[in-house]
């Protein structure tokens, strides 16, 4: 028993700095048992000590590490960090092989040059079909006779009862417009907020023209 402890401390020190006898027989005996306990515990605490400091070093380093290298990006590489924020992340695409017609590509320089083939004819021009055109043309004519009944309604002034009841009917958790005004902001609108917003709706049909953005409404 005091060889298999004696080589657990050799491996300790192998570890780490610290200092501690070999043990002997009579260190086991009962008369000395509690008092060797005690300075074993003493070589483990001190381990797991040490060993929570180094962590906790290696940690700052680490930190410190992104902290230093987050304040190069924004001082010398904006580029990468407007991708970050904006979660622009480009994967590398790895390809072992590729099969063709004639086979499988293996080595990486015939795979590189199959995948830009590949990719160049993908995205070739592809003019328009003239042909194609002159059938659909007539589909895009503008019409000669519109009933103006069907269309006489679109001309009536928004109310804020129609635009209420169209607000309360939209689905949430739907993906805003360029606005980034969510159906979610748009149900919590009080009176005074629906007076302003069919006012300028109402605004748009007058003068036939909409705004570029919801904050130039």
């Amino acid at each position: 028993m005091v060889e298999e402890i004696n080589d657990l401390v050799k491996r300790i020190h192998t570890f780490s700095d610290l200092e501690y006898r070999a043990l002997e027989a009579q260190d086991i005996h009962t008369d000395k048992f509690t008092a060797t306990s005690m300075e074993l515990k003493q070589v483990q605490q001190s381990l797991y000590k040490a060993r929570t400091l180094e962590n906790q070093k290696d940690k700052r380093n680490i930190i410190n590490e992104y902290i230093n290298k987050r304040y190069e990006n924004f001082s010398d590489n904006t580029t990468r960090m407007i991708d970050s924020v904006l979660g622009r992340h480009m994967d590398i695409v790895n390809y072992d092989n590729i099969r063709t017609p004639s086979g499988i590509v293996t080595k990486a320089e015939d795979i590189q040059e199959a995948t830009r083939h590949y990719f160049c004819r993908w995205t070739k021009l592809n003019p328009l079909n003239q042909e194609k055109w002159k059938e659909w043309k007539q589909e895009y004519e503008p019409l000669k006779d519109i009933n103006a009944e069907s269309v006489i309604s679109l001309t009536k002034l928004i109310t804020i009862a129609k635009v209420s009841t169209t607000i309360a009917n939209s689905p949430l958790n739907k993906t805003t417009g360029p606005s980034m005004i969510s159906n979610k902001m748009l149900k919590r609108l009080l009176l005074e907020g629906y007076k302003i917003l069919v006012k300028g709706m109402n605004a748009c049909l007058k003068l036939e023209t909409t705004p570029g953005s919801g904050n130039e409404v």
